[in-house]
């Protein structure tokens, strides 16, 4: 059975929900017997990216100062659209907060069912985007970021084109990241023309083709060229495919993309840590 904590942190905006175990009722201080609705306030297993935390972190309701330690509902529980707004808090970094506005349609008579939509979040829903994939997207930031939007509302052509758009814009810069791992890593000089005549390869296969005997085990998703994969996708025309077709190709666009980004900062990693290591064991004499 989906929950309240399931829709908050799990569920997009703009769907409407009939669930219970949402809100309860409380006494309006431990000095009153005026009683009032108030909102549950599940913790959260949550995406952080402060630099202190960068992983999944436990958010706690965020207490306004001078208020309840509850979240309570103005219109009590005879509450017809109600608004009210929920803040998180990290608990790990202390600093980064996820907020939610929730619009109450109907509070049953069991005083604990409710009718809602989760109209909006802040960060916005949608998967976590790593810094190093946006570093490697460089100018199309913010086209990138309209794609994850689009993905999240399950607006499946608008996602896959603006991510082919990336692609298609970006092509000649992700063939410059791999050419400077390729140079870092001190591969064969051959590749490195292979790669910078891949830019302007009509025929782009044939190309990295060429490439297979040069191209870094390490930069293979389960065996296959990653260039060679995103490529395929400014092929396809939308035309004949349905939305849900098309957003099954933007996801598998988005993986792709954050998996190749992971590949080589780790492999600039390891290399460094290697030079590292070697600079050192050569100062003992």
């Amino acid at each position: 059975m989906t929950t309240f904590k399931d829709i908050l942190q799990d569920s997009p905006p703009g769907i409407y929900y009939n669930v219970p175990e949402v809100v309860y009722i409380t006494n309006k201080s431990w000095m009153s017997d005026e009683e009032l609705m108030a909102v549950r306030t599940p913790d959260l297993q949550l995406y952080c990216d402060n630099e202190k935390c960068n992983g999944v972190r436990l958010f706690e309701y965020n207490q306004f100062p001078m208020q309840y330690e509850y979240c309570a509902i103005d219109g009590g529980n005879n509450t017809y659209f109600e608004h009210t707004y929920i803040e998180y808090l990290c608990q790990n970094c202390k600093e980064n907060h996820k907020s939610f506005a929730i619009m109450f349609i109907n509070i049953h008579e069991d005083n604990s069912t409710a009718d809602f939509v989760k109209i909006g979040e802040f960060p916005f829903y949608g998967p976590h985007i790593p810094s190093k994939l946006i570093s490697l997207i460089g100018p199309d930031r913010e086209l990138f970021l309209k794609g994850i939007k689009c993905e999240s509302q399950k607006l499946g052509i608008a996602a896959f084109l603006y991510y082919r758009r990336v692609i298609e814009n970006q092509k000649d810069r992700l063939i410059d990241n791999i050419a400077n791992v390729l140079t870092t890593i001190k591969v064969d000089n051959d590749a490195l023309v292979l790669l910078e005549n891949a830019k302007n390869e009509i025929q782009f296969k044939t190309s990295m083709d060429k490439l297979k005997s040069y191209w870094p085990r390490e930069l293979l998703i389960h065996g296959t060229n990653p260039l060679v994969l995103l490529h395929k996708s400014l092929s396809v025309g939308v035309h004949g495919l349905t939305d849900d077709e098309c957003l099954e190709y933007a996801h598998s666009i988005r993986i792709v993309l954050a998996e190749l980004a992971d590949r080589l900062k780790l492999l600039l990693i390891d290399n460094n840590e290697l030079k590292k290591a070697l600079r050192n064991l050569n100062k003992l004499q």
